[in-house]
Order: structure tokens, then sequence, then C-alpha cells
């Protein structure tokens, strides 16, 4: 079994790997053009080495306390899934089921986990990753 993976993003700051020879560091920083997304990380990828602004922050707070309180869940990739025979037609998500749309007018409904394209028996339709 693996072990979960978290990431930090809070809106300012934002975790990331960082490569020093052999070895690997997560690093904390504010977001920017440099740093613009958070790395997933493991509770004992976090153990191992935190560096930069974050190593006070996590000191301060304690590595327990930053893991349960401050880091989330890794969110799933999602999809857009293609009719199949059609050029733009996405399936979405109602109340009733699905539907079928062609136009690109509110694709948060259109949006599939790879638990919701099995659910809805849509295994055999292209998928397309929505960029996040």
């Amino acid at each position: 079994m693996t072990e979960e993976k978290r990431i930090f993003n809070n809106g300012k700051y934002c975790a990331y790997f960082k490569n020093y020879g052999c070895n690997q560091f997560l690093m904390i920083h504010e977001l920017d053009e440099r740093h613009p997304k958070a790395d997933p990380f493991t509770y004992d990828d976090l153990k191992s080495g935190v560096y930069g602004i974050g190593k006070i922050v996590v000191d301060i707070i304690g590595i327990d306390e930053f893991w349960d309180k401050y880091s989330k869940p890794v969110p799933e990739k999602e999809y857009h899934v293609i009719v199949p025979h059609t050029k733009n037609n996405m399936y979405c998500k109602n109340g009733l089921g699905l539907s079928v749309v062609s136009d690109e007018g509110d694709l948060d409904y259109c949006e599939f986990t790879e638990a919701e394209i099995k659910k809805f028996h849509l295994e055999d339709c292209e998928k397309v990753p929505v960029d996040g």
C-alpha cells in the first residue's frame, strides 16, 4: 500500500521539491513565477527534510500539525469525456444522469474523475485531461 500524498498550497505559499546532488528536499516558498505550483509529498517526505521559509513554519507548528492541518489530499485527476463518433460533443453530469453538450458554456459539470467514468460506464470513450 502506498502512503497518502498531499499538497501544501494555501494561495500564498506552496511546497515543491528541489534536488541537491543526490538528495531531494521539500521546499516551501511564496507562490511566484519560479514556484507556480505545489508538488505532492508524503508524511515521510515531510519528515525527511523541510528547508527554506517552511522550516521555520514547520518547526514552530510541528510536523504532525502541519500535516494534519495545512496539507490537503492531492485532488483527483479529472477528464472531459468525448462522446464517441462526434467531433466536439462531451458528456456532462446533470440531475438525471448524463447529458451531451457541444458548447463550452459551463464545463464544470463536464469534468469526470476515474471513479465517475466507471460509474457512468464511459470507460471506452476518449478522455481529455482537464488542465487545472
